[in-house]
């Protein structure tokens, strides 16, 4: 279905109340204008008192056509209740008041197709927050499983991108103490077996080789893949010394 057509089908139930209670408030527009033209062959007390307020009165009527609006509607028959009254009280003719009658039950009926309408929206914005509700729950339990399992997973190594980086720095650097201060930087992060392997044959001598499994021995995420760090290391003493660190 194509957009426009989803558009056209969301907007069914508003046409359905919005075409009605228009066709009701020109019905009390209708007989407004037939009380505004009773009004010019009434007496001149009867003009006077009721002309001003009587297109008060259209102009509200005006004012609630468009969307369906029962609070507006409300407004206009609030104002026409009382220009009935004033032209009771100033003697204006019995047709003038039938005329306004009219013009009251259109828009009682107006409001009716209005209060219909807010209702549904009503029922509709609840549906929608019960809906964002359940969206946030489903969401909240997502991340909650996702945070179990990674809990469940351990820690991770660090990325690939950023270890690339410290073996550069750890190259840089010309005498073996200035690599192992570098690899000292880092030692609070986790590694794998291989990542270690890789930072022991950046050192020259064996004795820096040793010192960095000593720093890095308990950050290994893999442990079970320790034995690789061996084949990094030519001496047996240097192979029992490292063996020695990895049994702690």
């Amino acid at each position: 279905m194509t957009k426009a057509a989803l558009l056209a089908v969301s907007l069914l139930p508003c046409l359905a109340f919005a075409g009605p209670y228009r066709q009701r408030i020109d019905d009390a527009l209708d007989a407004l204008d037939q009380a505004d033209r009773e009004l010019s062959r009434a007496s001149k007390d009867c003009r006077d008192g009721v002309a001003p307020s009587l297109r008060t009165v259209i102009a509200a009527v005006e004012d609630a056509r468009g969307s369906p609006n029962a609070k507006r509607v409300d407004t206009a028959q609030m104002q026409l209740a009382g220009l009935a009254l004033g032209a009771m009280m100033a003697g204006c003719p019995e047709r003038l008041g039938d005329a306004m009658g009219e013009a009251q039950a259109a828009l009682s009926r107006a409001k009716s197709l209005a209060a219909e309408a807010d209702e549904r929206d009503e029922r509709e914005d609840r549906r929608e927050r019960a809906r964002d509700r359940d969206r946030r729950r489903y969401d909240d339990d997502d991340d909650g499983r996702d945070r179990r399992r990674d809990s469940r997973r351990g820690p991770r190594a660090m990325a690939a991108e950023d270890f690339d980086a410290l073996v550069r720095a750890v190259g840089k650097e010309g005498f073996g103490d200035g690599k192992i201060s570098v690899v000292k930087t880092a030692s609070s992060a986790y590694f794998t077996a291989d990542q270690v392997g890789r930072l022991v044959d950046q050192m020259s001598y064996s004795t820096e080789k040793v010192k960095v499994v000593a720093l890095l021995n308990e950050r290994i995420v893999d442990p079970q893949n320790s034995f690789r760090l061996y084949e990094h290391f030519t001496y047996s003493a240097d192979k029992e010394a490292v063996k020695k660190l990895l049994a702690r």
